[in-house]
Formats: C-alpha cells, sequence, structure tokens
C-alpha cells in the first residue's frame, strides 16, 4: 500500500476561448466515487478549441489537463501510460523513477479504499459516453527467474539456476480494467517489479473525433512540446 498526502482540488475555475467557428464541444463531469488523482469532483461545460485553466498552486490544473487528454483515447492501457509521471521519485523509484506499478497506481485517488477513475462526457452531437477504470490491489508468488524477467533481463548460470527455478516470494501486484459504456476494453496486471511494460493497442473506432494537445508545465524544458 502506498501512502503519499495529495491535496484535493479546489478554487479551480476555467476561463473559455473562442477563435474562429467552434468545431466541437464537451461537457466534462467527475463524480466523487471516481476520483482522478486528487479531483473528486468537477464539472467542465462548453469547452472549446482553445481553453485556459487558472487556478492555485498544486489545486489540480495539470490532472485536470491530464484527464481531459485522455479523452482522446481511453480505451487502452497505452494511452495512459502517456499520463504516468514516472520521473517523479517515489518509494518504489527504480533507477531513480516510478515504476510502472506506482505510476499507475498514482492516477487513482490513494485515499479511496476502491481503486476507481470515471468520468462522463457529453459531445456536441448530444452522444454521451461513460469510461470507468479500476484497480484491484493484490499480491501473487512468484519464482526469483520470474521477478527477474520483470526487469527485462537476467543472467542463469548453472550454479544459481536451481535458486532462480526454486526460490519464490509474494510481489505486489495491480490489476487494471477498463470499460466504455458498460463494456470491457482493456485488462490487465502490473508487478511492483516491473521495468518493462508494452501493452496492446485497442483497436476501436474512438467516439471524440479531434485532436487533443497536452502542454505540461515543464515540457518546454523537456523538449517534448509539439503542435
Amino acid at each position: 500500500m502506498l501512502h503519499r498526502k495529495r491535496r484535493d482540488s479546489e478554487h479551480l475555475s476555467s476561463e473559455l476561448y473562442r477563435e474562429g467557428n467552434q468545431r466541437w464541444k464537451i461537457i466534462f463531469q467527475i463524480s466523487k466515487s471516481k476520483a482522478f488523482r486528487g479531483i473528486k469532483s468537477l464539472e467542465l461545460k462548453d469547452l472549446q478549441q482553445i481553453n485556459i485553466l487558472t487556478g492555485d498552486n498544486n489545486c489540480g490544473k495539470t490532472s485536470v489537463l491530464e484527464v481531459l487528454r485522455s479523452i482522446e483515447n481511453p480505451y487502452d492501457f497505452k494511452s495512459w501510460m502517456t499520463l504516468l509521471r514516472k520521473d517523479l521519485v517515489g518509494p518504489f523509484a527504480l533507477k531513480g523513477r516510478m515504476s510502472f506499478y506506482e505510476g499507475f497506481y498514482d492516477l487513482f485517488d490513494i485515499n479511496a479504499a476502491e481503486k476507481k477513475i470515471g468520468y462522463d462526457v457529453e459531445l456536441k452531437n448530444g452522444e454521451t459516453h461513460t469510461f470507468s477504470m479500476a484497480a484491484e490491489e493484490t499480491e501473487e508468488e512468484m519464482t526469483e527467474e520470474e521477478i527477474e524477467s520483470l526487469h527485462g533481463f537476467y543472467q542463469v548460470t548453472q550454479e544459481n539456476k536451481e535458486w532462480y527455478a526454486n526460490s519464490t516470494e509474494m510481489v505486489p501486484r495491480l490489476d487494471l480494467k477498463i470499460e466504455i459504456d458498460g463494456e470491457q476494453t482493456a485488462k490487465d496486471s502490473i508487478y511492483k517489479e516491473q521495468e518493462i511494460y508494452s501493452p496492446e493497442k485497442v483497436n476501436v473506432n474512438p467516439f471524440f473525433e479531434g485532436k487533443i494537445i497536452h502542454v505540461s508545465p515543464v515540457c518546454h524544458a523537456e523538449g517534448g512540446c509539439y503542435h
């Protein structure tokens, strides 16, 4: 179990700017029982092509931008991987970075017993969709050989071959499931020791037709900004 304090999002306001003809509109809503990071309640209406969020430091502006980015393709874990803050250092950090286990865990409200993210989206044409991602913490008994394989490589010799095959320990595992409009689109498990993760892409027709570009507060320094 991870323990880390996070301030709930408060005093978050949005200023909406229109440029040219309005091509799309979204009504976006997060409920308290399905919080994203520290955001327990959020409703955004009449989002335009260009939107500017303002608010105090650490009130949740970046988290709002992240969850809005997910609307473009919320169907599989490959797209959600782009929202993991793996550059941060945490209790499960590997090589100075978050593990995938901690990165996905960090998407959920850490104070909630039931780990669920969910939101409702209403598009300009009146079409509505419901997204949900759930996580369940468990453990799995694995051999040292299986644990080392989670790191992407291991070296077996004649001297340690038997030990790798027979020595076991319990490894924390995060079972993840994504549902869109009540139908499961993706299911996977991530282990605490896992350093390599390459989920399969789900081939579905997206309900949102448009391009969402997330400009993070530090992307100018990382060289990751693009248009």
